[in-house]
């Protein structure tokens, strides 16, 4: 039985995840789901909870904080809860902020990146 509160959203974006109070942890890894909250990573390390992170892919990138992070066969699924956006103008970066600003309109940065 699903217990999760919110709707989530499948997605395949590769990301380079990033922690802030420690640049050299740092991997490849792949959104596998988008919820009103954030997003679902799969990574081949885990990332602490609470841990401050970035997450790039495309022209765009994500803060906000590891929220848990459970093995699985592929690695590690660490939930991120995003706290600020910074969203580019490709085609990918379009769709994403237009999935954000339905899912998650309280989370600040939905605005395009100006070079």
């Amino acid at each position: 039985m699903n217990q999760r509160l919110e709707k989530r959203y499948p997605a395949s974006l590769d990301v380079l995840l990033t922690g802030l109070t420690d640049p050299t942890q740092s991997c490849q890894g792949r959104v596998s789901d988008i919820s009103k909250y954030g997003l679902c990573v799969v990574l081949p390390v885990p990332f602490t909870p609470g841990a401050l992170v970035k997450v790039a892919f495309a022209d765009s990138t994500l803060f906000g904080y590891v929220a848990y992070s459970n093995p699985v066969e592929a690695g590690f699924r660490c939930g991120i809860e995003v706290e600020r956006v910074l969203i580019g103008e490709t085609g990918l970066a379009r769709l994403l902020r237009s999935i954000l600003k339905e899912e998650m309109p309280q989370v600040p940065g939905l605005q395009p990146v100006i070079p």
